[in-house]
């Protein structure tokens, strides 16, 4: 679960940053993500952990692969720093 939650910040950190994440990435739902990580990080006993698992088993996966893509979509569009 606490990899959920880092998932579901890291969300919400980017959408700051990038604000049009969610049009250039519609295959990744950011604020779902978000969404989930507020409620197992706040939900306390009403988390629904059948609903947890399925996410693991179910949309984790594809969702690695559509943030795969994203990033390298970014890199490739903002190398990031330099060495020298």
């Amino acid at each position: 679960m606490r990899n959920i939650e880092v998932l579901g910040e890291a969300s919400k950190n980017l959408l700051e940053v990038l604000p049009d994440a969610p049009q250039r990435f519609p295959d990744i739902p950011f604020r779902s993500i978000y969404a989930m990580r507020n409620q197992l990080a706040h939900g306390y006993f009403s988390t629904n952990m059948v609903r947890v698992w399925e996410v693991v088993q179910s949309d984790i996966p594809g969702l690695l692969k559509h943030l795969e893509h994203a990033i390298a979509a970014v890199q490739a569009t903002d190398p990031g720093p330099t060495q020298q």
